[in-house]
């Protein structure tokens, strides 16, 4: 890891995330499970420049965006209970949203961040 920029450490990371979202189906839960490791692993790195508080809030954000399937929160697998969609209609819908909502957080990543000093 110590040939990589802090962009693409923290864009894997952010992939590594939303992945991994997909076995909880508990937000919270999740971030409990991952947010240490995560934090462990910035901090092993040794790089005091690393923005570990800018990729950890990427991280959470990352991990709110997950609504491709039912499974991943329990309103959703309630309404889905009740036939009022089917898992096609959560993918069709919840796939591009993903993946919008990615793209904006990367963005605000670079234009946003470095104003607040959550980057560098």
């Amino acid at each position: 890891m110590g040939g990589l920029s802090v962009t693409a450490l923290a864009i894997m990371i952010f992939v590594v995330v939303f992945f991994v979202r997909f076995c909880f189906t508990s937000i919270t839960s999740c971030l409990t499970a991952i947010t240490p490791a995560i934090i462990g692993f910035l901090v092993s790195l040794h790089k005091p420049d690393l923005p570990i508080t800018g990729i950890v809030l990427g991280v959470a954000l990352i991990a709110q965006c997950l609504a491709i399937i039912p499974v991943t929160s329990a309103p959703a697998m309630i309404a889905y209970g009740a036939q009022g969609f089917t898992t096609r209609d959560m993918m069709r819908l919840g796939l591009p949203l993903a993946v919008i909502m990615y793209v904006l957080i990367v963005l605000f990543m670079f234009s946003y961040w470095p104003l607040v000093g959550l980057w560098k």
